[in-house]
């Protein structure tokens, strides 16, 4: 893991990220830096899956959720993010197996009322 970087470093990728047009990629993104960054004493990837899913919740996206039978997996190539800092492998690993959402058919929008 890479040493303590400074707040002005962490501000800066910080930034690069909150750049990043498409949402999925970037609460995919925000989550997976924040867990590897560990910048809390406990509890970082519930709060790096929380501030993913801000950014999925607020962008119409859906959720970032692992599903059981994916966890193990999901915490094999977390190890191996850890690791390499390659984050793409796990990138495309939440994005197949750990967005969930409710997909709406098209056509005319129902009040409910008749």
């Amino acid at each position: 893991m890479e040493k303590c970087k400074t707040r002005g470093a962490i501000k800066e990728e910080l930034l690069s990220i909150h750049e990043i047009e498409d949402p999925t990629d970037k609460a995919i993104t925000l989550m997976l830096y924040l867990m590897r960054r560990q910048m809390f004493l406990d509890g970082n990837k519930r709060t790096a899956m929380l501030s993913g899913n801000q950014v999925m919740i607020s962008s119409g996206c859906g959720i970032l959720s692992v599903p059981i039978e994916q966890q193990r997996e999901f915490t094999t190539m977390l190890v191996q993010f850890y690791e390499s800092n390659d984050m793409e492998p796990l990138k495309n690993f939440v994005y197949d197996h750990c967005i969930d959402g409710i997909v709406f058919e098209p056509g005319p929008v129902s009040d409910g009322l008749s």
